[in-house]
């Protein structure tokens, strides 16, 4: 099926919410795979986000994205007025490493790359940029639409006190410093076993990540990182747990596919304890 779309928006991280529905509205009306439709939306919020935060900074501006599919694969063209920055010539994170001993920089690129099957980059006439992402696509089931995040807290009794918070919906550039202050206020009232519930989450954005990384220095007494520090989260956490070693303070719950895979993807799930569901993490405390 024959499908195009074109968005304008502003620079403004309150309106990614908006462009990821309208990847998924179009994707879904091309019958896309749930596959192809997560990791279009994950690189297309990936690129805006570092256009609005690491291109603007904080400036007023706009992106257009254009998307469209000749039923084999879907074309995303983004385009920009920020400083000219070609994401292509961004070395690939050493994926070896253990995360809290790597350099800073690069991880939305590296989800991008992974979610789609080229990326290309030209600068925009009159100054700006020019970001085109494919991906191939197949018939296959459609998906609900995106939803906000919201957690909800609970206790439970184990060998040790826990604490379970769940999140249902889609942990963004707009909402992780919101949840990491969450999970602050519950340390400070003497939470330390902490269990984050995902089996509601349906988008986790490289933001997400720098908000588990925060979430694991302050369940370690620490103050969260700089949320523009980016890979230097994986850094800062070699102060706090041994090189290689996973930590058990922060155990995760109940993955969907696609926020296992962003997790896979960056390593992570080699740091973090995973469980199927939150009664299998309460007996692993």
């Amino acid at each position: 099926m024959s499908v195009s779309g074109r968005l304008w928006i502003d620079a403004d991280p309150h309106r990614l919410a908006e462009l990821r529905s309208f990847v998924r509205e179009q994707t879904m009306a091309a019958n896309a795979p749930a596959e192809c439709i997560e990791d279009l939306v994950q690189a297309v919020d990936e690129a805006a986000t570092n256009v609005i935060r690491h291109g603007y900074r904080g400036a007023d501006g706009w992106l257009e994205v254009d998307i469209s599919t000749d039923g084999e694969r879907f074309v995303v063209v983004i385009e920009d007025g920020a400083p000219p920055f070609d994401p292509t010539t961004v070395p690939e994170p050493d994926l070896t490493i253990p995360p809290m001993a790597r350099r800073p920089g690069g991880m939305g690129v590296h989800l991008i790359r992974l979610a789609v099957d080229s990326v290309g980059y030209r600068p925009r006439p009159g100054g700006g940029n020019i970001l085109s992402l494919v991906r191939s696509v197949a018939p296959g089931r459609s998906q609900e639409g995106p939803m906000t995040l919201t957690t909800s807290v609970e206790t439970a009794v184990g060998r040790v006190p826990i604490t379970i918070v769940a999140l249902s919906g889609e942990l963004d550039s707009t909402n992780f410093e919101r949840f990491v202050d969450e999970v602050q206020t519950l340390y400070q009232n003497g939470t330390r076993a902490l269990i984050l519930d995902l089996t509601d989450l349906t988008f986790l954005a490289s933001s997400g990540l720098v908000a588990l990384h925060s979430i694991v220095r302050i369940m370690h007494g620490q103050a969260p990182i700089d949320p523009e520090s980016g890979w230097a989260a994986f850094h800062s956490l070699g102060n706090d747990v041994s090189e290689g070693a996973m930590q058990t303070e922060v155990q995760l719950a109940g993955p969907q596919a696609a926020i296992t895979r962003v997790l896979e993807r960056t390593g992570l799930d080699r740091l973090f304890p995973i469980h199927p569901d939150r009664e299998t993490a309460i007996q692993a405390f």
